[in-house]
């Protein structure tokens, strides 16, 4: 007999911006709401070469093998994937929701030793789901206000 939870496959559409990075053998996170307690791996295994409009917003479905299925899993249920497009390793990072984006300036607020807080502008890098690379502008001593400045 087909064990049934290693056919199934994780479809999910992505907005065509998002989309156009994304590409077979990407590494993908996914998360079901059904399961809250487990995020699944896998990999992307094709990525659609039509779109779709979905509330008039062209988006591409992406086709995602699990590496270890859930049998808890079932047909249908409602999925979020997060696909890791690029990744640097041991770099200077800052939570996002330290960092402020005023036109082409990028700033986190730095608590001065003395308690005084000074906005400082950086370079960033690459944007993940919850941090900001650091490619300049900062070091790795300075302690950065969560939520300064907003």
């Amino acid at each position: 007999m087909l064990d049934q939870a290693s056919a199934l496959q994780v479809v999910v559409p992505f907005q065509e911006s998002d989309a156009a990075a994304i590409a077979p053998g990407q590494r993908v996170d996914v998360t079901v709401d059904a399961i809250p307690d487990a995020t699944l791996s896998g990999n992307v295994t094709a990525v659609a070469p039509a779109g779709a409009a979905i509330s008039n917003v062209v988006n591409y479905y992406v086709s995602v093998a699990l590496a270890a299925p859930d049998p808890r899993l079932r047909e249908g249920q409602t999925a979020r994937a997060s696909v890791v497009t690029g990744q640097v390793d041991g770099s200077l990072t800052v939570p996002n929701t330290a960092v402020r984006r005023q036109g082409d300036m990028t700033s986190v607020t730095v608590v001065e030793p003395d308690g005084h807080q000074q906005r400082t502008r950086f370079a960033p890098g690459l944007v993940g789901a919850d941090r900001t690379q650091v490619l300049g502008g900062l070091q790795g001593d300075e302690q950065v206000l969560v939520n300064g400045g907003r």
